[in-house]
């Protein structure tokens, strides 16, 4: 991941304290997943996708 776009994520991320919901359908069951974490603590990783029955889901998660 180029510097640039580590600092544009970093500006971004700095403005929020909490990450937007995001669903995760499972069958017939709705998952929502907050994250909240300062920057500083974040290790950015490359979006991962995960497939579950039709849908794409991709996540980014804390090392």
């Amino acid at each position: 991941m180029s510097k640039e776009i580590k600092k544009e994520l970093k500006n971004e991320l700095e403005q929020l304290t909490v990450v937007e919901a995001k669903e995760l359908q499972v069958g017939n069951a709705f998952h929502a997943f907050r994250f909240s974490s300062a920057i500083e603590e974040l290790d950015v990783v490359e979006a991962n996708e995960l497939k579950v029955g039709n849908a794409f889901h991709a996540f980014r998660f804390n090392a």
